[in-house]
Formats: structure tokens, C-alpha cells, sequence
């Protein structure tokens, strides 16, 4: 079986998994064999090994029920397993259409947006997270054309957004999170330093943010028309995303998340259709930039 192959099983077989109901051996066995990826019940035995190896999910079996489920740890990370996943499994499927005739090229449109810039430094940036080796980095910020050099940085966490990459991690003993975008970094050094890591878990640093800007989450509440809430319900800005109150007319959702820079960009990509109900501070911050853009046009 191809990485591609394997790969997808992996995906398929977590997201299964991840489903309110307990799976059994026979009914995931039925459903990857459908599907022409497993073709006995010692190769499926296998890849859960493999889940287990590779991955480090634990995937407990309950014997008196016959049937797989995932752990409360499992969980925690699953989020960006199934991400990781599913972009490869998406990348696998693309890479065997063209493979098949490279006329498929001429059907699929990539976003020329360059957020493929900086993407030579995913490989060196994990392995000093994995080593847990300090950075020396070049940055250019875009709001000036000065380079600034930064020593001794603690990598923890690869963050994507948005199609862009960010590297995230703290300086010395401090825990405070600072993220820097790949595309900017113009150099890096991986550091023979080792350091211990301040936070345990850097991940959950950005469960209840949109985007990068780390604050503390408060309440968020919007009220969009009832046309473009259809494509907020299948494209949700974050996981704790849920619907308030609906008519026919409007739909207001609530959201647990940082109120930060990100979330009001991708506010005000809704335009007329939403209003910011709470909280009355991000209130104010969308509406001082849309006064102050109806300034350009008065």
C-alpha cells in the first residue's frame, strides 16, 4: 500500500473514531475494506499499531463491547491530527490525479496569495521543537524594512493560519507566547542550547483563539442575516461556536474566543451582514474601523 494509502486509513479510521458512538472491529474492518484500503483484519490490527506508534494514541479496546473508542488524552490532540491528516490525505488524492494524466492540471486553481514563502524552514524549526534546541532568527516585520535578530528562542508550537505558517514559542523562563510569521523569517539558526519547555501544553495556548493573538477568551455574540448564516453554520470562525437564538430573518451565534485582531478581520470580511453584539468593546473596535473607513469615501 502507498504512504498516500496508508495515510488516508489513518484518517478515515480516526474520524470514524471520533464519532458520538463506540465503534466495533467489524464495523470499521467493513467500512475501510468499501473503501479498498484494508483487506483483513491482521492488516487493520496493524494500523492500529500503527495509530499507536506513530502517533501515540492510546485507542483502548473494551472487550465486553467488542468495540474501539478514543481516550480523554487522545482527544486533546486531536484536533490537529485529524488537520494533519486530512491535508494529506487531500494532497494524496490531488498527486494521484495529476499522476494519472497530467491533464488534471488544468483543472485545480491555487490561490496565488505566496503563502508558500518560508516553508523551507518547517523541517529545521520542528526538529529544534522535537530537540528542544533554541532558535537565533532574522525577522522583518512589515510594518518596517529593518531586520531584527532574535537569539535564544524557545520554539514549542507550529501554528497554520490562514494558509500561512507561524512559529510560536516563549524566551528563557517566561511563559508568555510570541508568534512569528515564516514568510517574514529571512534566516535561522538551530542552537546547540537545550532548553525545558515553560508551558506543558502550548496548544491549549490557542484553543480559544482565531487566528494568532493570544488573549483571554471572553463571550462573543453575533447577529448575521439569515442568508449568510448558512455559510457561517458550515464554515464555523471556531470550535465553540453555537447558535443562540434563530428566525427567520437572523441568527446569532455564540463564540468563547479572544477578541483579537484576527477575529475582527475576519468580522468585517462579513460586511452588512453581521452585527457585533457583544462584547461592547469589540462592539466599538468594529465600528471605529468602519467609521473610519467611511471617512475614505465621504
Amino acid at each position: 500500500m502507498s504512504t498516500q494509502s496508508t495515510i488516508r486509513t489513518y484518517y478515515l479510521m480516526v474520524n470514524r473514531l471520533n464519532s458520538r458512538t463506540r465503534t466495533t472491529k467489524k464495523a470499521l474492518f467493513e467500512y475501510l475494506n468499501e473503501e479498498g484500503l484494508v483487506g483483513s483484519m491482521r492488516t487493520l490490527d496493524r494500523r492500529f499499531e500503527e495509530l499507536r506508534n506513530e502517533f501515540h494514541l492510546e485507542v483502548p479496546y473494551d472487550p465486553a463491547t467488542n468495540t474501539y473508542s478514543l481516550s480523554e488524552s487522545d482527544m486533546e490532540s486531536l484536533d490537529g491530527l485529524l488537520r494533519f491528516l486530512e491535508m494529506n490525505t487531500f494532497t494524496g488524492l490531488l498527486g494521484d490525479a495529476i499522476k494519472s494524466s497530467r491533464e488534471a492540471l488544468r483543472y485545480i486553481s491555487f490561490d496565488t496569495d505566496g503563502s508558500f514563502t518560508g516553508l523551507k524552514y518547517l523541517s529545521p524549526i520542528m526538529n529544534a521543537i522535537q530537540s528542544k534546541q533554541t532558535l537565533n532568527f532574522s525577522y522583518q516585520k512589515f510594518s518596517g524594512e529593518k531586520i531584527d535578530d532574535t537569539d535564544n528562542f524557545c520554539p514549542l508550537l507550529l501554528r497554520e493560519y490562514l494558509g500561512r505558517w507561524y512559529m510560536a514559542g516563549t524566551f528563557a523562563e517566561n511563559t508568555k507566547m510570541f508568534t512569528y510569521g515564516l514568510d517574514r523569517i529571512t534566516s535561522i539558526k538551530v542552537n546547540t542550547q537545550i532548553f525545558i519547555p515553560t508551558l506543558a501544553n502550548p496548544a491549549k495556548e490557542f484553543e480559544s483563539v482565531v487566528g494568532i493573538s493570544i488573549s483571554e477568551p471572553e463571550t462573543v455574540e453575533l447577529a448575521l442575516t439569515a442568508s449568510q448564516a448558512k455559510y457561517l453554520k458550515t464554515l464555523p470562525l471556531h470550535k465553540s461556536q453555537a447558535i443562540i437564538s434563530e428566525t427567520g430573518d437572523e441568527v446569532i451565534f455564540g463564540l468563547l474566543v479572544a477578541p483579537n485582531y484576527e477575529l475582527v478581520q475576519r468580522i468585517l470580511m462579513l460586511g452588512k451582514e453581521v452585527r457585533v453584539l457583544k462584547p461592547d468593546r469589540l462592539v466599538i473596535w468594529v465600528k471605529d474601523i468602519l467609521s473610519g473607513a467611511l471617512e475614505h469615501y465621504c
